[in-house]
């Protein structure tokens, strides 16, 4: 058992780190491929402000590493239409407020794509964007 509490938060925010990178790498190969998936997750590494968020005990690998999860598990709802995505994907973002009250901005965006996504998918709303020349799939 760990005495030191700054200690303790320092490991806390060096576990959240390494899990970000296999976060970061899961999202950038579900939006492009693996390759691009080990660029990214490479240069995630080599970040400055990312070692040093690392090596601190300060909230910002948390709030980091749930934000790129809760965009990755958006990614996921959005494609795969399933509810129970789109719950996990909405308890991960109110992890993410309560991490960081800048959370909420993620929060409400998220539901505002959520409710924007399947009214664009109707088909009046693909006539109208056709004819403007814009695709929704």
């Amino acid at each position: 058992m760990i005495k030191d509490p700054e200690t303790a938060a320092e490991l806390v925010s060096m576990f959240y780190g390494v899990v970000l990178i296999i976060a970061m790498f899961y999202l950038a190969k579900q939006l492009y491929d693996k390759r691009i998936a080990i660029i990214s997750t490479i240069l995630c590494m080599l970040y400055v402000p990312y070692i040093s968020f690392s090596s601190s005990a300060t909230t910002e690998m948390s709030f980091i590493f749930l934000s790129v999860l809760g965009m990755s598990l958006a990614y996921k709802a959005l494609k795969s239409g399933h509810l129970t995505w789109y719950f996990v994907c909405g308890v991960l973002l109110s992890l993410l407020y309560l991490t960081k009250p800048a959370g909420i901005q993620y929060l409400c965006s998220f539901c505002f794509v959520f409710a924007l996504i399947p009214l664009l998918r109707r088909k009046k709303w693909i006539i109208i964007l056709k004819e403007t020349e814009v695709t929704v799939k």
